[in-house]
C-alpha cells in the first residue's frame, strides 16, 4: 500500500475508534484510551514513537487532542 493511503487508513481508523469512545457520554475514559491505543498498536505495529516519546505516549496525546476536537464539532463550537 502506498504511503499516503496507509497514512489515511491509519488516521481514519484512529478517528473512528475515538468517535466510538466518545459515543454516549461524550468522553473517552482511561480504559477506553488504553483500549484504543492497544487496538492501534495491534492494527499498525510498524508505527513507532518519535521525539523521545513512546508510541503509547503519542497515541494518548493525539487521542486527547482529537477527542477534544470531535467534541467541539458535536457541540457546534
Amino acid at each position: 500500500m502506498p504511503l499516503i493511503e496507509a497514512e489515511i487508513e491509519y488516521l481514519a481508523t484512529f478517528q473512528n475508534l475515538v468517535t466510538e469512545g466518545l459515543a454516549g457520554d461524550g468522553e473517552v475514559t482511561t480504559e477506553e484510551k488504553a483500549a484504543i491505543a492497544a487496538e492501534m498498536e495491534k492494527r499498525f505495529p510498524e508505527y513507532k514513537g518519535a521525539a523521545g516519546l513512546t508510541r503509547r505516549d503519542l497515541l494518548e496525546q493525539d487521542l486527547d487532542w482529537l477527542a477534544g476536537q470531535l467534541a467541539e464539532e458535536d457541540s457546534g463550537e
